[in-house]
């Protein structure tokens, strides 16, 4: 239905830009003529009312379009944003291991200081940005009416893969705060 109404719209878009551009030529050669129309003229003339129906038509098409598909419903659209921000979780860790990994190479020690707050900092966030995104997906799961054909079941296990790599990261986490503990002594 809402793929039919935005047909229309961009129907009824296409069609009042033609007519639009046809008065818009006819006037110029009314203009090259030397004939003056005032703006009474314009409303009785037959191309101008149909302009001005298809902008009514047009605007009654955009406003059903705003109102009913400003806010959809598309659990395809919830789990891949959930899959994109397990991806980030995913980036987001390698780059702190490779700080990581990075931050013992400096000569200068305020450099190796740095590069492990940054790394650590990353870690963090990376731990809450795979949280964040399971809890929001529950939520729509449990909280938006999913049509019966979704596998939610299945989509629900993947809180499992964030637990599990949230655990890796913290052990590495804890790992690297207990080596840097261990070399400051």
């Amino acid at each position: 239905m809402t793929d039919m109404v935005y047909a229309i719209a961009v129907a009824a878009v296409a069609v009042a830009a033609d007519v639009y551009r046809i008065v818009y030529q006819c006037l110029l050669v009314l203009k090259k003529w030397g004939v003056f129309l005032s703006a009474q003229h314009l409303l009785y003339c037959p191309y101008m009312y149909f302009l001005i129906e298809a902008t009514k038509t047009v605007r009654r098409c955009l406003n059903y379009i705003y109102i009913y598909m400003s806010i959809s419903n598309n659990p395809y659209t919830a789990y891949n944003g959930m899959l994109s921000s397990q991806r980030n979780m995913f980036v987001s860790s390698s780059l702190a291991v490779i700080l990581i990994g990075f931050s013992q190479k400096y000569k200068k020690e305020s450099f190796r200081v740095a590069a492990s707050v940054v790394a650590s900092g990353i870690i963090l966030l990376s731990i809450y940005i795979g949280f964040k995104s399971i809890y929001d997906f529950e939520y729509y799961l449990d909280n938006i009416k999913v049509p019966s054909y979704i596998p939610i079941d299945s989509w629900r296990t993947w809180k499992y893969v964030v637990y599990i790599y949230s655990f890796v990261l913290i052990s590495i986490f804890s790992r690297f705060l207990y080596k840097s503990i261990i070399s400051i002594d």
